[in-house]
Formats: C-alpha cells, sequence, structure tokens
C-alpha cells in the first residue's frame, strides 16, 4: 500500500469554486478543483469529507445525496450547523447561508444509520458567529 493522498475539492457554486481556486492558488495547493455535480461523480473514493452542504438540501434531495456518497465512498465525515429548524426561508438573513433556505438537521442521524453500519457523532460549539456545528464520522 502506497503512502500519500489525493485531496480533491468539488465544488457546485461557481462563485465558490472561483473563490476556493484563488485560496488554494495563493497558497501553492496544487489540488485537482473540480466545478460541478457530486451526483454526475461515480469514481470511488477512500473518504469523502463534506461541510456545509446537507442542511441546504431538502430532505429527499439530502437522501438521494446521501445515498450516492455511500456509493462512492463507505467512510465519510460531515460537518453541518446545528439548524434544529428551517430558517432563511425567502430571506437573506445573517445566520447560516446568507439568503440560502436551510432545513433541519435533526433527522441526520436517523438517515446515515440506515446507510452506515456506524456514526460517530460530536458538537463543535461557537465556531462561527455564536453558532454550533455537528459532525458525523461514518464508515
Amino acid at each position: 500500500m502506497g503512502s500519500g493522498h489525493l485531496l480533491f475539492r468539488l465544488a457546485l457554486n461557481k462563485d465558490a469554486y472561483d473563490t476556493v481556486k484563488a485560496v488554494f492558488g495563493s497558497a501553492a495547493l496544487n489540488t485537482p478543483l473540480y466545478c460541478g455535480d457530486i451526483l454526475d461523480h461515480n469514481k470511488q473514493y477512500d473518504f469523502i469529507y463534506s461541510t456545509g452542504l446537507l442542511q441546504c438540501l431538502e430532505e429527499k434531495a439530502r437522501a438521494a445525496l446521501l445515498l450516492h456518497v455511500k456509493k462512492i465512498s463507505g467512510r465519510c465525515f460531515y460537518v453541518v450547523p446545528e439548524t434544529l429548524c428551517d430558517r432563511n426561508m425567502g430571506s437573506i438573513q445573517a445566520a447560516g447561508v446568507a439568503g440560502c433556505p436551510e432545513y433541519s438537521v435533526s433527522g441526520l442521524p436517523i438517515l446515515l444509520s440506515k446507510l452506515y453500519d456506524r456514526v460517530r457523532l460530536g458538537r463543535l460549539e461557537n465556531v462561527v458567529n455564536d453558532s454550533d456545528f455537528l459532525y458525523y464520522i461514518c464508515d
């Protein structure tokens, strides 16, 4: 087994893609960066890390995404804001992703436990603007 890793970033939003590309470039990180939809990706990965996406998806879309990610990697690390109720519906609130509807993640542990044999979770307090985040390590 070789040592080393491949860091791969997939951004769905073109503005986010451009920002990440600039940050990676200024830090001299030579990392593959793609702009696209992970649902169009079928390559197998050893590990997937996802942050700040799942709360932006309605339940049906969230379940479809998680099922697809499970198919392309048996090990994942998810980070989401502790969003216990829907917020930002039709507004541009500063909380969370400004202008983006965010949905409750309270059902996420149950959904993940249906997909993975083991789900470990934890809480990160006061990460951004006094917001708490939840993390899930799945395999």
